[in-house]
């Protein structure tokens, strides 16, 4: 099997949510890098792609509340409406709001626009 070392060492420097899928892959499988590398390409190149658009896009860390128990957490916003916890949020299904004075990521997406 012919394994691609710069192909492997271009994804751990670059790509951190794509190397762990692959190492991942690889521990379940209970195969080496190379192999799954070799078998599952395509489907790396697309998680590369995803991740590349993740990385090139405009992001903000905002603190929010939660609208019940008031715990105080980061959410990173990103420039296609969606975002992502930074810090540990409460455990409340209640909603959360920025901390006064941070914009929602509606009011966030109208300034960067």
């Amino acid at each position: 099997m012919k394994v691609d070392f710069g192909f492997i060492k271009n994804v751990m420097n670059n790509y951190p949510k794509t190397f762990k899928w692959i190492q991942d892959k690889a521990n379940w499988e209970h195969i080496v890098l190379g192999k799954v590398v070799n078998e599952y390409r395509g489907y790396i190149e697309e998680l590369i792609k995803e991740e590349k658009e993740v990385i090139n896009m405009k992001t903000i860390v905002i603190k929010q509340e939660c609208n019940s128990c008031g715990k105080e957490f980061d959410v990173k916003y990103f420039t296609d409406s969606h975002y992502e916890y930074v810090s540990e949020p409460c455990d409340c299904e209640d909603g959360f709001s920025p901390i006064s004075g941070q914009p929602s990521i509606s009011q966030w997406l109208e300034q960067i626009d």
